[in-house]
């Protein structure tokens, strides 16, 4: 059931992001008149919210200079129990030093007993006990006596090793924590190696990856100029449906956020159905092909009947033409599509890493970017001063909305839907996006309308079909 855990956060924070996009005040939006006041508002947006993520940068810049200069304080309660420890251990290999070297002298030791008493009893009455012992005694009493010296050099050495052992593992932790820090900036760090295609890869875009010396992984290495150029392309077309799903994937505006949630459920039906229907590994027989098939149909026919109540509270808007209309919601069932049926199923697969859209969304950042700055210096002075106008005319609460508030929801939205599809679950991602935007047909809808009660009953079947597939 953990993946159902997940449908229902990704529900929820949808609705969350749904129901905080509709608190405006003014319910007049100039973004539904034309596509010029709309990328004029969304470059304002797109600028604020880099303002914002600027200023995030720096304040954790600062702050991380700022934690980097603290200092080490020494705890003097632990500090003499581990000197004894370090001692009590020096003396324990200095005996057992002694030890090993006692035991190189010769068995007959302990005959020297007796001679070593005499020799006592001969300081005690001022006698020369050597006179007494034969020349064997004079020459055990030396081996004797060169016994306790290896003893004692031994006990020396020991000392010696165990000073060394402890410099060593000084120098073990050290490097441990220095291979640890490296393991970390290697994996934030370096470049994505990527190696020979596998199925789940397209193996138009790839090719075989290689490391450097420093056994870092180096830059994406292509076969031939057209992978190249087709890998350039890919992470261009990603940076521009990124900036017409900021555009689009906006809960304000009702028209627009039903052709793009449309947009994913026509791709996901597509790349599921050439899934299912497939022969593979997973599903060698066409019992289990159709089986799969059947699960996508009934999700597909739920779905669907929602986004058909909510096409009937469309609000078509006034002395547009139809060629405005197709600027205004072709692009945006278009970027849906692109998320479900072609971003979900890109990825490089390396000997230890996988980079999917994730990855590619971050490169594709200066493309969103730059298609921002350019639709907003090609819309046309009375486009910008009608955005200015009606931003004056705005309230402060509404103002603060739509400049603060849009931004970040959009923002939020964009990268859970990267994530999902990173994760490999687009069917979670159209599942939760479609139960919401019935959701938001109720909230739009007066009450007892008939649409609103259809997609009511359709959000709830949905909800106990996926609930009732995964619990068996």
């Amino acid at each position: 059931m953990a993946r159902s855990y997940s449908f229902f956060a990704q529900c929820f924070l949808f609705a969350f992001i749904m129901y905080i996009s509709q608190l405006r005040l003014a319910r007049d939006d100039i973004r539904t008149a034309g596509v010029h006041v709309r990328t004029l508002v969304a470059a304002v947006q797109v600028g604020m919210l880099a303002l914002m993520l600027s200023m995030q940068a720096v304040l954790t810049f600062v702050v991380g200079i700022v934690k980097r200069d603290n200092l080490s304080f020494a705890l003097l309660g632990r500090a003499p129990s581990s000197r004894r420890s370090v001692s009590s251990a020096r003396s324990n290999r200095s005996a057992r030093t002694f030890e090993e070297g006692l035991e190189d002298v010769d068995p007959d030791v302990e005959q020297l007993s007796g001679w070593g008493s005499a020799l006592a009893c001969g300081e005690a009455v001022g006698t020369d006990p050597h006179k007494k012992l034969s020349g064997e005694g004079k020459r055990r009493l030396d081996t004797v006596d060169e016994a306790l010296e290896r003893g004692e050099e031994g006990a020396g050495r020991g000392e010696e090793r165990a000073g060394r052992g402890e410099e060593g593992a000084g120098r073990g932790e050290e490097g441990a924590g220095r291979g640890e820090e490296g393991a970390e900036r290697a994996e934030n760090g370096a470049w994505l190696r990527v190696e020979s295609p596998t199925p789940s890869t397209p193996p138009s875009l790839l090719s075989g990856g290689h490391s450097g010396a420093d056994g870092m992984e180096n830059a994406i290495v292509f076969e031939s100029n057209v992978k190249l150029d087709l890998y350039c392309l890919y992470i261009h077309s990603v940076g521009a449906v990124m900036y017409q799903t900021f555009l689009s994937f906006d809960y304000t505006l009702f028209n627009t956020q039903w052709m793009f949630a449309m947009g994913l459920l026509y791709g996901w039906v597509l790349v599921s159905l050439y899934k299912t229907l497939s022969k593979s590994e997973s599903t060698p027989h066409l019992s289990g092909r159709l089986r799969s098939s059947l699960w996508v149909a009934v999700y597909g026919i739920i779905a669907l009947s929602i986004q058909i109540c909510a096409l009937m509270q469309w609000a078509w808007p006034e002395d547009t033409s139809m060629g405005t209309l197709v600027n205004l919601y072709a692009p945006a069932f278009l970027a849906g599509c692109f998320w479900t049926s072609i971003s979900s199923e890109m990825a490089f697969v390396g000997a230890r890493t996988s980079r999917g859209i994730l990855f590619d969304s971050r490169r594709g950042l200066p493309t969103f970017l730059l298609v921002t700055a350019v639709g907003a210096l090609y819309s046309s002075p009375e486009s910008r001063l009608t955005v200015i106008t009606y931003m004056r005319g705005l309230s402060r609460l509404a103002t603060a909305h739509l400049l603060l508030l849009e931004p970040v929801l959009k923002f939020v939205s964009i990268y859970v839907l990267v994530i999902i599809l990173e994760r490999k679950k687009s069917t979670e991602l159209v599942l939760s996006v479609c139960f919401v935007q019935g959701l938001f047909l109720i909230l739009v809808s007066p009450a007892f309308d008939l649409a609103a009660i259809t997609a009511l009953a359709g959000c709830v079947v949905l909800v106990a079909v996926y609930t009732a597939r995964l619990a068996a």
